[in-house]
């Protein structure tokens, strides 16, 4: 069950709560899916020096740096879409779809 709800101003923190949410899921599970295309061999990965390192502990660097990096690209992201939203909202309410919380609990 969809609702809809009207608001003149949605916050800052709320927006970049939702992007971050984004960012880190879509780059976990990413880079998940990264990791066991090379340990099944369908996505080939070479180390500049295959003798000090395994290609794996480059996807796992991959997936930690990222994971800390996320809130630093998802700034940049907030700060180029907040004036967008915000000068929306001097002319019109938004529109926004939510499922109510009683509502998942039956799903």
């Amino acid at each position: 069950m969809r609702s809809k709800i009207s608001a003149k101003r949605i916050s800052g923190g709320t927006t970049f709560k939702i992007l971050l949410v984004g960012f880190l899921t879509f780059h976990i599970v990413s880079t998940l899916i990264a990791i066991a295309l090379v340990v099944i061999g369908v996505l080939p990965l070479e180390a500049t020096n295959p003798e000090l390192t395994t290609p794996l502990l480059f996807l796992v660097a991959y997936l930690i740096i990222g994971v800390l990096f996320c809130p630093v690209w998802v700034g940049f992201l907030w700060l180029s879409i907040w004036p967008g939203i915000w000068l929306y909202s001097l002319f019109r309410p938004m529109d926004l779809g939510y499922v109510p919380p009683d509502a998942q609990k039956g799903a």
